[in-house]
């Protein structure tokens, strides 16, 4: 996963007795939110609204809006985050997770903005340290298993997605094993993780390959038959788009 290009690190304190009404997110950037105190309310592509309370990590992408209601006697505060995403770029997780421990995502908010005003701490350096912890922290809360708010065509495509991402797989078959058109698989992969199932699956394989070649000196030709590639060379170009390097030479990085 290739991280974004840190922008702009700050902490926005919403004004008692007032509306934020929101700043919609240019193309090319994403804001991330993590949400430390009060109550705030984003909008659902249904047209309505979702509250976000201490611990909420939000990831806004191009066309979208950060937080745009607040509770008038309960302001919200947040951790803002900018960043410059590359061409084409989807966000690496779902618009909203959370931080499990809001106590410690105060914590880190606190720390990430002492980093900041360290001048022994140079901007990509701390662009790493920032942007990584809030992914982490993303992905854990994913690996725990929130997702059951899920709907259940998008569980069972996912599922099957995870359990057989090295078989071929049609984008309308997994569509029928949901119970849904493929026109609405897009949309509930779109809305509620962020992405494709194309490229969902390819994300996995390419998960799957990074893990084939730190445990194994296999190889390229097998781990691509083992991830779901059809061969090295196909396995060569969608790794290089994602990751911006070879296999091979991401696989003799110094660690």
């Amino acid at each position: 996963m290739t991280l974004p290009a840190l922008q702009f690190l700050g902490y926005y304190r919403q004004d008692p007795g007032t509306q934020p009404g929101g700043v919609q997110i240019r193309e090319g950037y994403c804001v991330v939110e993590l949400v430390t105190a009060g109550r705030g309310w984003i909008d659902n592509p249904d047209g309505g609204w979702d509250e976000v309370v201490p611990g909420d990590l939000l990831w806004h992408e191009g066309g979208e809006w950060t937080i745009r209601r607040s509770d008038e006697a309960d302001p919200y505060h947040c951790l803002v985050v900018r960043a410059q995403v590359a061409a084409g770029g989807t966000r690496c997780l779902p618009r909203r997770t959370a931080w499990a421990d809001p106590a410690q995502a105060m914590a880190f908010a606190q720390e990430a903005l002492a980093w900041q005003r360290d001048p022994a701490i140079p901007p990509d350096i701390l662009a790493a340290a920032v942007l990584g912890r809030l992914v982490l922290e993303g992905q854990r809360w994913l690996a725990r298993g929130h997702g059951g708010d899920l709907p259940p065509a998008l569980l069972a495509a996912r599922d099957h997605l995870n359990e057989h991402f090295a078989q071929p797989v049609a984008i309308a078959d997994l569509a029928d094993l949901a119970g849904c058109s493929t026109q609405h698989l897009h949309l509930l992969f779109r809305r509620h993780l962020g992405t494709t199932p194309h490229q969902w699956l390819l994300d996995r394989r390419l998960r799957e390959t990074k893990e084939r070649l730190l445990a194994s000196r296999k190889p390229l030709a097998e781990i691509a038959t083992a991830a779901g590639f059809t061969d090295a060379a196909t396995l060569c170009r969608a790794f290089r788009r994602a990751m911006g390097t070879s296999p091979g030479t991401w696989r003799l990085r110094p660690w």
